[in-house]
């Protein structure tokens, strides 16, 4: 037991060991997160409310379409060919007044290309329709829509959290190119 004990002393003694580099990074590490945490500053005593500071942020992701949106039925008017595609956004708000703002949201979406199989079906429904003998259809591009959307904005905090109330007006543009 005492050999043991007298080689892990040894080896952790020793400069060029992997247990005394692991020692050494761990204090280092361990110092460097007790020094970060020391120098915040305390603001419970503060007498001044705090109100929302005006904002801009950039969005990006992955957009579903889900029902009408989605579906490729010709003989539903509403149906909108929609596929799977990346969104991007500007949003921001500009606070006039305390926690009261003007807000707006610049978004694209790009819906995906039409298929093979959705323009068999717009060919067909186009056929079915106009009592012709056949018709052909062609998807060109993607199927793109953007919205600019502006409105009045309240804030208001819970906890550590600013909940944004936004009613929004704006356009929206939806584009593809058939033939």
């Amino acid at each position: 037991m005492l050999y043991i004990r007298h080689f892990i002393i040894k080896n952790i003694n020793t400069k060029n060991s992997p247990s005394y580099i692991y020692m050494k990074i761990t204090l280092t590490f361990f110092a460097a997160a007790f020094i970060t945490l020391l120098s915040f500053t305390a603001r419970a005593q503060d007498d001044e409310p705090v109100y929302a500071k005006s904002y801009m942020s950039i969005m990006s992701g992955v957009s579903f379409p889900r029902g009408l949106f989605a579906s490729n039925d010709y003989s539903n008017y509403m149906s909108g060919y929609a596929h799977r595609g990346s969104t991007y956004a500007l949003e921001g708000a500009y606070y006039f007044y305390k926690n009261l703002a003007i807000g707006g949201t610049i978004s694209f979406h790009d819906q995906g290309e039409l298929t093979s199989a959705n323009a068999d079906s717009l060919a067909a429904g186009y056929t079915a329709s106009y009592h012709a003998d056949n018709s052909t259809v062609t998807g060109v591009g993607r199927y793109h829509y953007v919205s600019i959307l502006i409105g009045p904005q309240y804030s208001f905090t819970y906890g550590k959290f600013i909940i944004d109330l936004r009613a929004a007006a704006g356009i929206l543009k939806v584009y593809s190119k058939l033939q």
